[in-house]
Parts: structure tokens; sequence; C-alpha cells
């Protein structure tokens, strides 16, 4: 189910990307200065790329996504903080749960989360199932300190795709940056050699340089805003499951007791 939320969140942001690259190529005039910045309309004769295909617009592509890929991590942020509000677990100071009460924790544990999947239901049901049958609680906290490692790894594969499209943003812009001036050079020597004069050069050589330096404004631009989320929302991740293994440590673990016979 994740993964089809993730998908339907990744394809609306990239519609989302389309609807504003088709308006701004809607209100915009092909070879004004906003149009050559943002979206590399220019005029029929100076375009290279058959438009909408610029560097801008799919940077602009690439940022949206990723959006969409911070907006999915941050829904599921939310809903793991849900199962704090749950009460999963006894939080009277005074009390202590031994292997003869985890059945029927277990059991509400399964009644309240029902379908639903979460780090910290799983962390208790592992730990309760360890206990139940080892009877040891140094076993449970070895298990505890397992899943903790384990999920804090896979918290940072989840952002792969992120880190990805921050890469492939500059990426794009440098070679925005080298086409354009790769273009410039080329149209500067077709042009003296079919013996044209500046006048007639400029505005080829000046649409290709433009090119080559707003992609890179625009990619770094873009590149920045990505990682200051990225970084903020990775570290609101890492507290959460640093408050769940707090909560489950203080108001599971600590709390074992074993008879003595």
């Amino acid at each position: 189910m994740n993964r089809h939320h993730r998908l339907f969140f990744l394809l609306c942001a990239a519609f989302l990307a389309c609807c504003l690259i088709g308006l701004l190529s809607a209100l915009l005039q092909a070879g004004s200065p906003t149009a050559v910045f943002l979206l590399d309309k220019q005029s029929a004769h100076m375009t290279f790329f058959p438009y909408p295909v610029t560097f801008q617009n799919v940077m602009t592509l690439c940022f949206f996504v990723a959006l969409g890929e911070l907006f999915f991590r941050f829904s599921e942020i939310q809903r793991q903080k849900q199962f704090f509000e749950m009460k999963l677990l006894p939080e009277d100071p005074h009390a202590v749960l031994t292997s003869e009460d985890l059945p029927a924790l277990r059991e509400r544990l399964s009644r309240k989360t029902g379908s639903l999947r979460g780090f910290l239901p799983h962390l208790i049901d592992q730990c309760s199932l360890n206990f139940q049958a080892n009877r040891s609680i140094s076993s449970a906290h070895q298990v505890f300190s397992s899943m903790n490692d384990l999920e804090l790894h896979r918290m940072d594969l989840r952002y792969n795709l992120l880190r990805y499209l921050v890469w492939l943003l500059p990426t794009l812009g440098f070679i925005g940056t080298v086409v354009g001036i790769a273009l410039a050079l080329s149209d500067f020597s077709t042009s003296v050699g079919d013996g044209k004069s500046i006048q007639q050069i400029l505005p080829g050589i000046s649409a290709n340089l433009g090119l080559a330096f707003y992609t890179t404004i625009i990619a770094l631009f873009y590149s920045a805003v990505l990682v200051w989320l990225m970084q903020w929302l990775q570290a609101t991740e890492e507290d959460l499951v640093n408050k769940t293994s707090s909560y489950c440590l203080e108001n599971f673990l600590n709390r074992l007791y074993i008879h003595q016979s």
C-alpha cells in the first residue's frame, strides 16, 4: 500500500509540474526575459531543443518530483506519530509486565492498530514475542537494539531517490552551461565564417549564453531548497525514531519482570 501511496504522490507532483510549465508557456511570450530564464522559451530561430524539452523544464519536473517524495515522507512521519496517541503501552510509572501479561498486551496491540503498519507496534510486538519465548530481559534488549539499528538503516535508504535528485539538478545545470557555451562558440565561428556582422551574430550568442548561465542559476536554487527540506525532514524522522525507542524503553523494556522461583 505504501508503494502505491508513494507512486500517487510522485505522479501528482509530476502532473503539477507539467501544469505549471504549460501555464507559464501560455502566459509568457516567447523570447521575453522571463520566458527565457524560467522555460528557455526563445524565438523560433534560436531554439535548439524542440520546446518544451528544455533544461529548465526538465529541472522543474525533477524539482516537483522531489517535492512529491518529500511530501510523501512527511505524510509517513505524521502517520507514524499517530501510534503515540493510541497509548499502546501502560504508562503508569508503577506498572510492571511479566510474561503472563504479554499475550493480552499483544492482543490489545493488534486490536488497536489493526492493519496499520508502523515501527512502534512492530517494535513492541517483536520484543514481546522474544521475551515470551526466551524469558530473558537481556535478550529482549538485544532485539530492541537490533531493530532500532535496522530502522535507522532503512530510514537512510528511504532518502536515496531524494539524494539522487539533489545530485541530478546541479548536474543538469552544469550540462546546460556546457551546452550553452558550446553552442555560443559554434554559432560565433559559423557566423564569422559566413561573413556576418557583429550585430547579426550577437542575438544568437546571447541566447546561447543565456541558456548557459540560466540553467546553472535555476539548478542551484532548486538544489539549495531541496537540500534544506531534506535535511530538516530527515532530522525530524530520526527524532521520531528516537522518541519511539525511548517510549518503548521506558514503558515496556524497563517494566519487564521475571518471577523468582
